[in-house]
């Protein structure tokens, strides 16, 4: 069982949604397309935690994709694909 201490640490998808105003959707569908790249963590019951470098990706990707960088480019530049 973590503590409270490392479990603050962590985001739920509802957190990282809200934070960065991204749909929960796109997050699932970003963690698909960008797998080995974006992977949070998971509790014991499959629920997603992101840490803040996972947190660093997904901006990354909303920034690369509101500069105009389809998909396959986005995983290129960040080193898979």
């Amino acid at each position: 069982m973590e503590d409270m201490d490392s479990l603050r640490q962590f985001s739920t998808i509802q957190q990282v949604s809200q934070r960065l105003d991204i749909p929960k959707p796109t997050l699932r569908f970003w963690e698909k397309e960008f797998e080995g790249i974006l992977v949070p963590l998971r509790t014991n019951g499959g629920q997603r935690r992101y840490a803040a470098e996972h947190i660093f990706i997904i901006e990354e990707i909303r920034m690369l994709k509101k500069a105009g960088l389809t998909l396959v480019e986005i995983k290129r530049k960040l080193g898979k694909g």
